[in-house]
């Protein structure tokens, strides 16, 4: 099973579940919280319909690559 996105090379839902399941099941005796962030761009529809699917891959891709820059110790 995949776990990250081919185009972005972003985690996807599948890796989401297994990260938060495993992060749980670690930390189940800790009582600090942690973070989740989940990012949904919204109205992507108009840039593909307007601009065509290639440049829709290039925003998603820069939108990917603007995500992963702002993580300090992006782990796989």
């Amino acid at each position: 099973m995949a776990y990250s996105d081919p185009l972005t090379g972003l985690g996807n839902r599948y890796r989401l579940r297994d990260k938060v399941r495993l992060l749980a099941s670690e930390r189940a005796a800790d009582p600090a919280p942690f973070t989740i962030c989940i990012a949904n761009l919204d109205g992507f529809k108009p840039i593909n319909d307007l601009f065509g699917t290639e440049a829709g891959d290039e925003i998603l891709c820069q939108v990917a690559h603007r995500l992963k820059a702002c993580i300090p110790d992006a782990r796989p």
